[in-house]
């Protein structure tokens, strides 16, 4: 006799999807009131929503409530744990479901179509709420990460000098160029960050694989470094803009004390705070700035979150991981004055670990 599975709401939305979008269909689908379906969604407590199905029906129904928006999970009826509330919901039978995995055996098996649910995008995989981990993952990121670059060293190598090759190429481009590579940046990570996951899953790496996010959410990349510009410009004239102010409030005296052969150096120590206050703000802002882009590419790549819920997202799981992310930085660092003793050859190496370290990262917060 096949075993019966029961559907257990975890208390936690999908990502980048709005709570009242979220109400509103499940109220919809599952015949409740908008006032039920609202309390079940804003309560955040676990919840049994349907017991007694068999492994069939059990994943149709988690598929279906992924598209929806709710973080579900199967668990076998007979060793449930106690859930804060038990309902029983019956999903409209009229709505047709497009691309449903087909069933395997194994309720808990990863789905082999290429489902469109927002949960999963183009990876497949279930996105949730960030989490907060241990910091000594920071470590483990890079342990992990050199795993898939030992296995194809070469291609992510090549990827590598590919990427040094078309940035220095478009630097040499007057003015524009420079621009374009920042704005290019995130579809050429994407796509790196793509090929890590193809690679974890069981495929290979190929030098190729730098190109592919110019196929899948390359709009949405190009705002990324589009956003990532327009912050680096701002940082920059807000700089000019303090220097411009710090010289303001010296004075003339000591404007003018400059352009003189007897002037000493030791006249700008008044500045000294007032400028360590515009560094320290700029330091914060780009601080603050890298936890919003950092993940970005891959929630964009990887599972089509939205721009503005990827900025959202990546600070969030930043925010929550800072000692982690200080472990990291620490390696990261040690690992960059190493390869300074190479003439920099070291570089070739660590960038792709670094980038596969970030994959590894992106799939331990956001995953389970």
């Amino acid at each position: 006799m096949a075993p019966l599975y029961c559907i257990v709401f975890m208390g936690e939305l999908v990502p980048g999807l709005a709570a009242e979008q979220i109400i509103t269909a499940l109220a919809a689908r599952c015949g409740m009131t908008q006032q039920r379906a609202r309390e079940l969604i804003l309560g955040g407590r676990r919840a049994v929503l349907k017991c007694g199905l068999d492994p069939a029906e059990a994943q149709r129904y988690s598929s279906e409530l992924r598209e929806i928006g709710l973080v579900v999970e199967l668990e076998p009826e007979g060793r449930m744990p106690a859930a804060g509330q038990s309902l029983e919901i019956d999903l409209d039978r009229t709505v047709v479901l497009a691309k449903r995995p087909a069933f395997d055996g194994n309720p808990y098996a990863a789905p082999k179509a290429d489902l469109t649910a927002p949960a999963s995008g183009w990876s497949g995989e279930a996105l949730h709420p960030p989490r907060a981990v241990s910091a000594g993952r920071g470590w483990g990121w890079i342990a992990e990460a050199w795993a898939l670059f030992a296995d194809r060293p070469w291609a992510w190598i090549g990827a590598t000098l590919l990427l040094f090759v078309i940035s220095f190429a478009l630097n040499f481009v007057p003015f524009v160029g420079g621009l374009a590579m920042v704005v290019l940046g995130p579809i050429f990570t994407g796509g790196l960050m793509i090929g890590a996951h193809t690679q974890h899953q069981g495929g290979g790496f190929t030098v190729k694989q730098l190109f592919v996010a110019f196929e899948r959410q390359p709009g949405d990349l190009a705002w990324i470094g589009a956003a990532n510009l327009g912050v680096t410009i701002l940082i920059v004239l807000f700089v000019g803009v303090s220097v411009a102010i710090a010289l303001a409030l010296a004075g003339p005296d000591l404007t003018a004390a400059t352009h003189h052969e007897g002037f000493d150096p030791a006249q700008l120590a008044q500045l000294g705070p007032l400028v360590l206050v515009f560094m320290l703000c700029c330091v914060l802002v780009g601080f603050l700035w890298t936890m919003c882009i950092l993940f970005a590419p891959a929630l964009v790549a990887l599972n089509e979150v939205p721009v503005l819920s990827a900025f959202s997202l990546s600070f969030q799981g930043c925010w929550r991981n800072v000692l982690s992310f200080l472990v990291f930085g620490l390696v990261a660092m040690a690992l960059s004055l190493a390869c300074v003793l190479t003439l920099g050859l070291g570089f070739l190496v660590l960038v792709p670990l670094l980038t596969i370290a970030i994959y590894m990262a992106y799939r331990d917060i956001y995953y389970r």
